[in-house]
Parts: structure tokens; C-alpha cells; sequence
């Protein structure tokens, strides 16, 4: 799957979700200049932008449920399976507070609830 082709996806994603209760969802699409995204943060595959989009939620996530940002995790040396095991486990580590806006985060990035 090329860039764009990802960027399409998960804007489609998005917009499905936000369609599905508009009086009470809202998000923001991704910009879909390719070029930009080179430009500005050197991505250029459908798999670093799925690596960039998760470490800003992991790194997100981990600040509301620890007040903290993990800058000593080193998020960008990780593979994408590997941040991908990390931010299920901070999900449920979330889910384990039983609030709501962590639930969200969790069905919108890996399509169910956990």
C-alpha cells in the first residue's frame, strides 16, 4: 500500500467513525500531500506513517493516564510490532481506569474494545 493510499484509509476511517454519532464526534483528517509528509517529518511508506501515528498516541495516551510524556522510552527506535505491543498494553492499562476517553482511543486505532 502506497502512502497515499494509507493517508485515504484511515481519513475514510475517520470520517466513518465521526459519521456514526456527528452530533457528538469530531476529529481531524490527515493532510494528503505525500510530499509534505516527506518534507516536514521524512515519511514516505504507509508503515512509517502508521509508526508516526502510533507513537504520537502512545506517547499521548501515556501523558493522560501518567502525567507524564515517555521521552525516555525512545519510541522512535522501536519496530512498529514492538510499539504496537506497548501501546496494547498501555490501552489496557488504561482500560483498567474505566474511563471512557481512553476507551475511544483504543476502538479508533485498533477497530475494537477492549
Amino acid at each position: 500500500m502506497t502512502l497515499a493510499e494509507r493517508i485515504d484509509q484511515i481519513n475514510a476511517k475517520t470520517q466513518a467513525w465521526i459519521d456514526e454519532d456527528p452530533e457528538n464526534r469530531w476529529d481531524g483528517m490527515l493532510m494528503t500531500d505525500v510530499d509534505r509528509w516527506y518534507d516536514t517529518y521524512g515519511i514516505s511508506t504507509a508503515d512509517q506513517l502508521d509508526k508516526y501515528l502510533l507513537t504520537e498516541d502512545y506517547s499521548s495516551l501515556y501523558k493522560s493516564v501518567h502525567g507524564i510524556r515517555p521521552r525516555w522510552k525512545n519510541l522512535h527506535k522501536m519496530t512498529l510490532e514492538e510499539l504496537r505491543v506497548e501501546f496494547e498494553s498501555l490501552c489496557e492499562k488504561a482500560n483498567s481506569l474505566k474511563n471512557l476517553k481512553y476507551k475511544v482511543l483504543v476502538v479508533r486505532f485498533f477497530g475494537k474494545n477492549n
